[in-house]
């Protein structure tokens, strides 16, 4: 991905194959605003047709600017002299002109535009009673129509929109419109990347389908790459950043290799982007959720998600599910990445999860995740381990524990966070022993109807009501076997 300028197309030979324009899942062609730098936007390197090439390009481009009022904002002569040590993460407003529009122009160089436009213009006159009459159409002529008509981004638009109804209507149409239409809307997104009516109706429709199961993997392989260069083209339109979030995290889900290829695509530094750019809590909450999925594949906090996600939880604290998949995600960091166990926890990890915890006292899923994460910040991590009982993580894990007495997730993580937070250190142990929800949790435990709770259970209490200061448990004991063999729990919730 990324962004290339003017500055390295200089001196570019001439392409000796025809209409290499740009691919169609590109946008091609932006402005910053007034005097900032042309900017080429896609994988690929933009080359003029050889009928112009690459000077007469940029001929046509300086044409553009003073034939449609400064559209460009910046001469030939400022486009050439351009500083390509500028900065090009920035966000560049849409063109107004269509992908196809440009590349008309561009071939035709600065003769014969305006008759170009006019044929445009009289074409989507043409099918102006068309595109009303789609308003009645089925998903099947919906699709043909689509595909007839790439070039009307008006006509993709309304296409667009009808199918979302659709769905919206009836979500039986949504296998539908995963089988015979799902090619069309790509399509109409990847060739009018500009548009953002296209985009939006586009990524609503891909968000419903990936959520409807099953669906997945399909949405993922047509147009997995499509929906994380909407989030790079799109970056300040909050609605396509928490609808993209939304279609990744659905397809994180389906399988572990889904989860890969969005991480192989770098679909987890967007959503950290598109969280970091929005505090909208509808983007902070579809954010956490597919990170707490990719965290689980290879994504470190030093991807910036770690950060995101604690900022997430610190603006919206009563937000159950932001706090739910924020436990997650912090937990899943340190699970999977050993180096995450330090960079979480200096960071504010674990005020923030004993925070989610005194806050949601009567959620057991947040009690849940709260204490696993708790329990892999301190695996095997004495600084961690210190950390956490002065934080009072030891009474927060008791505390979730005598609440939820009933609750086998509860009180199976509770258990091994205990006994990792209180191996071989002294004063978490004490801690530990002078909680007054103490006594209520052993009761608890050890009236438990599952058996492997009441085994591990007795364990604990004893060593933590024993001489303090008691050894880390040696491998292959009972103890390891139960507490290393549970990987962290992802939630679809």
């Amino acid at each position: 991905g990324g962004s290339r300028t003017l500055e390295g197309l200089r001196g570019a030979p001439s392409v000796s194959t025809p209409n290499l324009f740009a691919s169609s899942s590109m946008k091609c062609l932006s402005s910053r605003g007034p005097r900032e730098p042309f900017v080429l936007h896609g994988p690929e390197l933009f080359f003029a047709p050889e009928s112009c090439g690459v000077q007469s390009f940029v001929s046509a481009a300086a044409f553009m600017s003073n034939g449609f009022g400064g559209w460009l904002g910046w001469s030939e002569e400022e486009a050439l002299n351009e500083d390509p040590s500028q900065d090009e993460t920035a966000l560049a407003p849409e063109p107004e002109l269509t992908l196809l529009e440009l590349q008309w122009i561009a071939e035709l160089g600065a003769n014969g535009w305006q008759e170009k436009l006019e044929a445009i213009a009289a074409r989507e006159a043409e099918l102006v009673p068309v595109i009303e009459e789609m308003r009645c159409m089925r998903v099947q002529q919906l699709a043909k129509l689509m595909r007839l008509h790439v070039e009307s981004g008006e006509l993709q638009e309304r296409g667009c929109t009808e199918l979302r109804r659709l769905v919206a209507e009836n979500p039986e149409n949504a296998d539908e419109v995963a089988n015979e239409a799902l090619d069309a809307v790509v399509q109409a997104m990847e060739l009018h990347i500009d548009i953002d009516g296209i985009q939006e109706m586009g990524c609503s429709i891909l968000r419903r389908l990936s959520g409807r199961g099953g669906h997945e993997a399909t949405v993922l392989q047509a147009a997995g790459v499509q929906v994380i260069r909407t989030m790079n083209m799109h970056v300040s339109n909050s609605l396509l950043q928490e609808h993209c979030s939304a279609i990744l995290h659905h397809c994180a889900l389906g399988s572990k290799g889904c989860a890969e290829l969005i991480v192989s695509l770098c679909g987890h530094l967007a959503v950290a982007r598109a969280m970091h750019r929005h505090n909208k809590v509808e983007v902070q909450e579809q954010g956490c959720m597919a990170l707490s999925v990719l965290a689980s594949v290879a994504m470190g906090a030093e991807s910036g998600g770690g950060v995101q996600i604690l900022q997430a939880m610190r603006s919206y604290p009563a937000n159950i599910s932001i706090q739910h998949h924020g436990c997650v995600a912090l937990g899943s960091m340190a699970f999977y990445f050993a180096q995450d166990q330090a960079l979480i926890v200096r960071a504010g990890g674990v005020d923030a999860v004993v925070q989610a915890m005194r806050l949601h006292p009567t959620c057991p899923i947040i009690q849940e995740q709260g204490c696993m994460a708790l329990r892999y910040f301190g695996t095997r991590h004495p600084d961690n381990q210190t950390r956490i009982g002065a934080a009072g993580g030891v009474d927060a894990v008791l505390l979730a524990m005598a609440s939820h007495p009933m609750f086998k997730g509860v009180q199976e993580q509770g258990l091994l966070a205990l006994r990792e937070l209180t191996a071989g250190h002294t004063a978490n142990q004490l801690s530990a022993k002078a909680s007054r929800h103490f006594k209520v949790v052993e009761a608890a435990v050890l009236a438990h109807g599952d058996p492997q709770i009441v085994a591990v259970g007795r364990e604990v209490m004893s060593v933590i009501a024993g001489a303090p200061g008691f050894a880390p448990r040696p491998r292959g004991c009972f103890m390891m076997r139960f507490c290393d063999l549970q990987a962290p729990l992802v939630s679809c919730c």
